[in-house]
């Protein structure tokens, strides 16, 4: 549930999600969407892509999904809160499925 937009004639959505993990190393992180979907976000994709190393898993993003060959992509991500919790949690081992 989000606002939508039209553009070029495609409805496009914003939907909210929570940071589950982020990558140190390989810069990433994995959304948990509002809509049980997880999405895949880079930080190029960001709206302040330097905000990127602030996020932390807890942190809650909005978003534009967007399918990808690979599966679910945020983009257009704005972050709307941070959290301090979860700093030791880097890790990459739930990417495994």
């Amino acid at each position: 549930a989000g606002m939508g937009r039209a553009q070029g004639g495609v409805v496009m959505y914003r939907i909210r999600g929570t940071v589950k993990l982020t990558g140190v190393v390989k810069k990433f992180a994995i959304v948990s969407g509002d809509d049980a979907v997880e999405y895949f976000l880079i930080p190029s994709l960001m709206k302040q892509p330097h905000i990127y190393t602030c996020l932390r898993p807890g942190s809650v993003v909005e978003f534009e999904p967007k399918p990808t060959p690979a599966g679910w992509r945020a983009t257009d991500v704005t972050v709307l809160s941070i959290t301090t919790k979860g700093t030791e949690s880097h890790g990459t081992e739930s990417l495994v499925r």
